[in-house]
């Protein structure tokens, strides 16, 4: 099934491992962003940001309740690495935990992971647009709500247990800048050949 392409061991392959100790929680604190320490090195211009959610918080159970209890964080996060970094690429994801009766009675469970892989949806930010990161993670939320209902009208038989952990990715945006023009050479030029 396309859902198990992203699971939680594509996240360990990334990163650290995700089931860590309960005491090497960043604070216990559920529902808020710490910074993820992971394999990359690139402290002063990337950054993963990390949101560990509660079994318990009723709001990691449906998307809808998340976006709508969430969004705000993500927004709040996305303009402080604009403070810090001034132009940024950013993208959201998340990990969701699901399952599904089966026959025999048994509970079989899947964890898939949305946002990530070659189709990564990146946004680039800076102080001119940071209106829109609101609408950006609302795209995100009903891209994963897309795919969630295209399983279940396909009759997959998948129930969303909770949302377990959410990111936000960011890394400094430098664009390549032209800063000189060499004109084409005469013998080129002449076959008009080249745009």
């Amino acid at each position: 099934m396309a859902a198990a392409r992203y699971s939680s061991d594509v996240l360990q392959e990334i990163y650290e491992p995700i089931e860590r100790k309960e005491e090497e929680r960043r604070g216990n604190n559920f529902g808020e962003f710490w910074l993820y320490t992971s394999k990359f090195k690139f402290k002063d211009q990337l950054h993963s940001w990390r949101m560990d959610l509660s079994k318990r918080d009723p709001n990691s159970k449906d998307l809808l309740m998340f976006q709508r209890e969430y969004k705000e964080k993500f927004v709040e996060k996305v303009k402080e690495e604009i403070k810090n970094l001034k132009s940024v690429k950013v993208n959201f994801e998340m990990l969701v935990k699901f399952s599904k009766e089966e026959e025999e009675g048994e509970t079989q469970t899947m964890k898939h992971y949305f946002g990530g892989g070659k189709e990564k949806p990146t946004h680039i930010f800076n102080k001119h647009n940071e209106d829109k990161i609101g609408e950006k993670f609302d795209e995100f939320i009903d891209a994963a709500k897309g795919e969630i209902e295209n399983w279940s009208e396909r009759g997959s038989g998948w129930v969303t247990d909770g949302i377990e952990i959410a990111y936000v990715q960011s890394a400094k945006y430098d664009p390549i800048k032209g800063g000189t023009y060499l004109p084409t050479p005469d013998k080129l030029a002449s076959k008009k050949a080249i745009i």
